[in-house]
C-alpha cells in the first residue's frame, strides 16, 4: 500500500516559460531601440536601415541555431561559418557589383559580339566578326533587331523581315524611294523609327526604311550613326558615343 498522500483536485497546469530565442530577440530589439534613441542621427547615412536590417536579421538567424534543439555545437560552428561566408560573398559582391557588371558585359560581348561591350565613359564597343564587318544588336521601339553597320546606307534599313516582326505592315507601305547600292537600284519604303536603342544610346525618331527586296540582316546606316557625338574604328573595334 502506498503510504503517499495524493494531492486533492487536479494539478495545477504548469506555466508556460517564454523560449530561450524570442528572449534573446526581445533583449537584441530592446537594445537597437535604445541604441536609436541615444543615437537618433546614427541611421540617417545612406543605406543605414537597410544595413541595420540585414545584420539583424542575420544575427537572429545564428543566434536560432544555438537555441534549436538537438543540436550540437560542433554543428552550430558549421552553420555559423557557412552563413558568415554566405554573407562575406553577397557583401563582396554589393561592394565590387560595377566591376562585376562590366566583366558580365566584356563576357557577353566577347560570346555574343552584337551585344557590345559598355565602358565606364558611355561609349559602346563592338568586335568585327570573322568576315571583318560590325553586327550590333538593337531595340527598334522596344523590339530586337540585328543590324549590320553600312556607312555607305544613307538610312536605318530594315529587311522585310524585320519590319513585319517590329510591325509594320509592308503590303501598305509605299515603296517609292529609290537607293543606289552595289547590288544596282533598290526601291524602298520610308518610315520613322520612334526609338532606336544601343546598349546606353537612345536615340528618338531615325529616319528609316524598309527594303523592297529581301536582305540577309537589317543595315544601320547614316540616320543613326550621324545622331551619336563620335564613332569609331579602333584595332578592329568599333566604338559608338552617344
Amino acid at each position: 500500500m502506498n503510504d503517499a498522500q495524493e494531492p486533492w483536485g487536479e494539478d495545477p497546469k504548469p506555466r508556460r516559460k517564454l523560449p530561450m530565442f524570442w528572449l534573446f530577440a526581445i533583449a537584441i530589439a530592446g537594445i537597437v531601440a535604445l541604441l536609436i534613441w541615444r543615437f537618433p542621427t546614427a541611421l540617417d547615412a545612406q543605406g543605414g536601415w537597410a544595413n541595420l536590417v540585414y545584420l539583424l536579421a542575420f544575427l537572429i538567424l545564428i543566434a536560432g541555431g544555438f537555441f534549436h534543439k538537438g543540436i550540437r555545437a560542433r554543428q552550430i560552428l558549421q552553420y555559423s561559418m557557412i552563413w558568415i561566408g554566405f554573407a562575406g560573398v553577397v557583401g563582396l559582391g554589393y561592394a565590387y557589383r560595377f566591376e562585376l557588371a562590366t566583366v558580365k558585359d566584356r563576357v557577353l560581348g566577347e560570346l555574343i559580339p552584337g551585344a557590345g561591350v559598355r565602358t565606364a565613359g558611355g561609349e559602346i564597343q563592338f568586335r568585327a566578326d570573322a568576315s571583318g564587318h560590325y553586327v550590333v544588336e538593337a531595340l527598334i521601339d522596344g523590339t530586337s533587331v540585328r543590324f549590320l553597320v553600312d556607312t555607305g546606307a544613307s538610312d536605318v534599313v530594315l529587311s522585310p523581315r524585320d519590319a513585319e516582326r517590329i510591325g509594320y505592315d509592308i503590303t501598305r507601305l509605299d515603296f517609292s524611294r529609290q537607293y543606289r547600292t552595289a547590288n544596282g537600284i533598290v526601291k524602298g519604303a520610308p518610315i520613322n523609327l520612334p526609338s532606336v536603342r544601343v546598349g546606353p544610346i537612345h536615340i528618338p525618331n531615325v529616319a528609316g526604311s524598309v527594303n523592297g527586296a529581301p536582305l540577309d540582316a537589317s543595315l544601320l546606316g547614316m540616320s543613326f550613326l550621324e545622331r551619336l557625338t563620335s564613332y569609331r574604328v579602333e584595332n578592329g573595334t568599333l566604338i559608338l558615343r552617344q
